[in-house]
């Protein structure tokens, strides 16, 4: 069991698992997760990890790093891993295994996306503009055409856990460059549906200040 001091208390109502959340003070891999409690309306601690407790708790972890879901006293670690789980245990997701895995390969492709594109504005400055401009058009127009067939939404027409994460994307994206979604239409109403959704619309409005 992990003891850490410092935490922020989202409660939106009572269940009967019991759930921890431990992560820095920041987006990164932790958000995703969040915005999934917070989309739920599932009571949950979100558990700042600090970088001084992070020297200490780090060599006590199975892989070593966070994200980690603690509930009801058991730990999963792995940020993917997590949403995946708890978006299918709250509704998140699809209605059988093989839509799970479908919504899955989107939130995959998400996920390489977004590795693609940060390698390229944080490790290759020398070649940073042409990385972009070769990865930024294939990977946001694939999402485009997605949305396009599914309604403003990355699968079967309604929102799931794959959404948020493209949202938690764009959002950085347009950190680093504002008018990125103007080719893009259909990702930008993939944001829209995200934030109309009234849970999530209160967690952006109120969740702590933190950087990406």
């Amino acid at each position: 069991r992990i003891e850490i001091e410092h935490h922020v208390s989202c409660r939106l109502f009572n269940m009967a698992d019991s759930y921890k959340m431990f992560y820095f003070d920041s987006w990164g891999r932790g958000e995703l997760i969040r915005l999934v409690f917070a989309k739920a309306g599932v009571d949950y601690e979100d558990v700042r990890v600090t970088f001084d407790q992070w020297k200490d708790l780090k060599p006590k972890l199975k892989f070593n790093f966070l994200p980690i879901l603690e509930m009801n006293g058991r730990e999963l670690e792995g940020s993917v891993v997590i949403a995946r789980y708890l978006a299918e245990k709250f509704g998140l997701a699809g209605t059988n295994e093989w839509e799970n895995a479908e919504i899955a390969g989107v939130v995959d492709y998400l996920d390489y996306m977004a590795r693609i594109i940060g390698d390229a504005y944080y490790y290759k400055k020398e070649s940073r503009n042409m990385e972009l401009e070769k990865n930024i058009p294939q990977y946001l127009g694939k999402l485009n055409e997605l949305a396009l067939n599914n309604n403003g939404f990355l699968w079967g027409g309604k929102l799931t856990w794959a959404d948020l994460y493209a949202h938690q994307i764009i959002q950085w994206l347009e950190d680093k460059t504002s008018d990125i979604l103007v080719p893009y239409p259909h990702v930008s109403k993939v944001k829209m549906n995200v934030e109309k959704d009234p849970n999530i619309a209160v967690w952006l409005k109120n969740r702590p200040k933190a950087n990406f």
